[in-house]
C-alpha cells in the first residue's frame, strides 16, 4: 500500500469517527430537548411555582444550558441560570434564582423525580416536581384554587354514568382531586382534575363504565368500584411508571 493509499484510509476513518460523534451529540441534544422543554410545576412550602424551559444549548459533554424562567403561578416569570447534567440512567437539573435560592431535581431512570431546594444559608427542603403541558398551565392559572361547581345529573342520565358525578379524592405520589362537574344523558362529562397544585379541565365521555382522558402528558382512566373510583395514571412516555389509586367520594 502506497503512502497516498494509507493517507486516504486514515482520512476516511477519521471522517467516519467525527461524523458518528457529531451525530451522537446531535441525538443527545435532541433527547434533552424532548425530556425537558416544557412547563414544570414545583410545589414548595410557600406555594406553587412554574419553571418554564424554552430551549437547550450544549455547554460541554453531558452538560446542557437551559433557556428557562421561573415564578409563582399567575405571576411574572424571571429568567434563571439553569443547566442539566445528562448521563445514562440519571439526569440532574439545577437552577439558581436571583435571590440565591438553589434548586436541584434528579430525574430517575423510571421517570420519577426527586428534588430539594436551599436558601443562601444552605438549609435544604424537599419539593415536588411535575411536568405539565402549556394547556395544563393555562388551566391552572385560569381555574385558581376555588372548588368547581358540581351540577347534579338530570334524571334521564343513566345510573352507570350519574354515579361518577361529584368530587373524588385520591393519592398517587401526591394528593389528587377529580371533580366530575356535569354529565349529560349521553354520558358526556365535564371535569376538573388537580394534583399537587396544578389543575386541568376538559370533557370526556363515559364508555363501558370508564372515564378516560389525557392530561399532563399521561392517560388517566377511572371506573366505579363499589363506593370508590378506581383510577390509573399511565405516562405517555413509556419509561414512566403506571400508578393506581382508589378515589373516595367527598
Amino acid at each position: 500500500m502506497t503512502n497516498v493509499q494509507i493517507f486516504r484510509v486514515i482520512f476516511a476513518l477519521a471522517t467516519a469517527v467525527f461524523s458518528g460523534s457529531a451525530f451522537s451529540q446531535d441525538a443527545q441534544l435532541q433527547r434533552v430537548k424532548e425530556d425537558f422543554v416544557s412547563p414544570w410545576i414545583l410545589i414548595i412550602d410557600s406555594g406553587t411555582l412554574v419553571l418554564a424551559i424554552n430551549g437547550v444549548n450544549k455547554k460541554a459533554d453531558n452538560l446542557f444550558g437551559l433557556d428557562a424562567s421561573f415564578g409563582f403561578v399567575g405571576n411574572p416569570m424571571k429568567p434563571v441560570d439553569a443547566e442539566v447534567n445528562y448521563a445514562e440512567g440519571m439526569r440532574q437539573l439545577k437552577f439558581v434564582t436571583s435571590s440565591g435560592i438553589r434548586y436541584q431535581i434528579t430525574v430517575k431512570p423510571d421517570g420519577s423525580h426527586q428534588g430539594a431546594y436551599a436558601g443562601p444559608r444552605g438549609s435544604g427542603n424537599v419539593l415536588t416536581f411535575d411536568r405539565i403541558t402549556e394547556s395544563d398551565l393555562q388551566n391552572t392559572i385560569a381555574l385558581g384554587t376555588k372548588d368547581p361547581e358540581i351540577v347534579a345529573p338530570d334524571q334521564g342520565v343513566p345510573k352507570d354514568c350519574s354515579n361518577f358525578s361529584g368530587l373524588w379524592k385520591g393519592n398517587w405520589n401526591g394528593d389528587a382531586n377529580l371533580w366530575i362537574t356535569t354529565i349529560d344523558k349521553d354520558c358526556q362529562t365535564t371535569y376538573v382534575y388537580s394534583k399537587r397544585g396544578w389543575r386541568t379541565r376538559g370533557s370526556a365521555k363515559i364508555q363501558n363504565q370508564k372515564l378516560v382522558f389525557q392530561a399532563a402528558r399521561a392517560t388517566f382512566e377511572f371506573s366505579i368500584n363499589g363506593q370508590h373510583l378506581r383510577g390509573s395514571y399511565r405516562p405517555n412516555d413509556v419509561t414512566g411508571p403506571t400508578l393506581n389509586s382508589e378515589f373516595t367520594k367527598n
